[in-house]
């Protein structure tokens, strides 16, 4: 395949990545849905969608290469160097999105039930979660510096709410609340969607230094 200048074949790429961003978008809701209903139907597509963003990657990746073999601008060329990391940033999202599916899928076959304070606060850090990965992805389309700030602040209100959350989990299991079998399996899920939110912090300090978007939408 011939790429006809770098600039539209840049352009190209960043329709596959807004594809990629909707993919892992759709990973995350299934996978946070399943864990939050149980329902084995969504842990399954959440699985799915994991496998499509790997295939994404890999396209976007290979792209990303037969371009920065062109003669390119420095903007282009620094346009590129980013989109790598930003591509692998999304797929690490992708692959968390699949450890939470993973967690539904278990607690759903070993019929273990969270304690209802524990799911209420879970849910709190699953909505901040996919707001904080919408918000970075709405910037990588628009540039908007404030959309970035704010997904940098939710990534910073999910470290506090993780801590948080793991203490009460802890003081309740003390108490005989909440079983240390089901400790087990929120930790590594707090740990997962911390992660996350790591990862979409970084595609939201992309736009921050490019002050420009990345990615197109329509």
């Amino acid at each position: 395949r011939i790429l006809v200048t770098p600039s539209i074949a840049l352009e190209n790429t960043m329709y596959e990545f807004a594809a990629m961003a909707q993919e892992t978008s759709s990973a995350l809701e299934n996978a946070i849905g399943a864990a939050r209903t149980r329902d084995k139907k969504l842990v399954k597509k959440a699985l799915e969608n994991e496998k499509n963003i790997n295939a994404y990657e890999k396209a976007i990746v290979k792209y990303l290469v037969e371009i920065s073999q062109q003669s390119v601008s420095a903007k282009d060329q620094q346009t590129i160097d980013e989109l790598f990391s930003t591509a692998n940033d999304i797929e690490r999202i992708g692959d968390h999105a699949e450890n939470i599916a993973d967690f539904a899928k278990s607690i759903i076959e070993r019929e273990i039930f969270l304690d209802e304070d524990t799911a209420h606060e879970l849910d709190g850090l699953y909505a901040l979660v996919q707001k904080g990965f919408a918000l970075s992805i709405d910037a990588l389309s628009t540039g908007d510096q404030n959309k970035v700030q704010q997904a940098i602040q939710i990534e910073r209100d999910i470290d506090k709410l993780k801590i948080e959350v793991r203490d009460k989990y802890m003081k309740r299991m003390n108490k005989g609340i909440a079983s240390a079998e089901s400790g087990i399996f929120v930790m590594d899920l707090l740990s997962n969607l911390e992660r996350v939110s790591d990862h979409f912090r970084n595609i939201s300090e992309t736009v921050e230094r490019l002050k420009r978007p990345v990615i197109v939408t329509e």
